[in-house]
């Protein structure tokens, strides 16, 4: 009779350890599945564009007024606004920063001697904004090109007259 006794409390242990297995089963999938189907990204943000400009001066002799536009995300968690904020400004920034505010002297002797008269502006667009996408589309506007584009317009006309 002991041993059939022992043998009981044996599985009953068994049973109950087997059911509680299979209760922690189900909680672990039902969680898996909330956590799952949870929307993820951020619902509510806003974005605005801002402006970065800079005038002619002492240190940056432009001959117009350098515009960089970019788009400023609000609404989030502080420290990926601060993040994303700063990498879609560093975007716009990019050419402005190779081309006028800190160029090499590589690209200070190209200016010298392929033009004198360069300024550039940065305009932005976002294209598409969701929960979970952001899309911008900077655009690198220069003067330069323009102007010699005209200049290249006018030789072709005079020669053909």
């Amino acid at each position: 009779m002991p041993e059939s006794t022992e043998t009981n409390k044996k599985q009953w242990k068994l049973i109950i350890l087997l059911c509680l297995l299979i209760v922690l089963v189900i909680v672990i999938t039902a969680i898996g599945i909330a956590h799952l189907s949870a929307p993820k990204g951020y619902t509510d943000y806003t974005v605005q564009k801002a402006q970065y400009y800079v005038e002619y001066s002492e240190k940056y002799d432009y001959w117009d007024v350098l515009t960089v536009e970019y788009p400023r995300l609000e609404g989030i968690s502080e420290e990926r606004e601060s993040q994303i904020n700063q990498l879609m400004y560093d975007a716009a920034m990019d050419r402005v920063n190779y081309w006028h505010l800190t160029p090499s002297e590589e690209v200070k002797e190209f200016q010298k001697e392929y033009f004198s008269i360069f300024a550039s502006d940065v305009n932005c667009d976002v294209a598409y904004h969701s929960q979970y996408l952001l899309s911008v589309d900077y655009q690198f506007v220069s003067f330069v090109l323009l102007v010699l584009f005209i200049c290249q317009l006018i030789v072709y006309v005079c020669r053909i007259i």
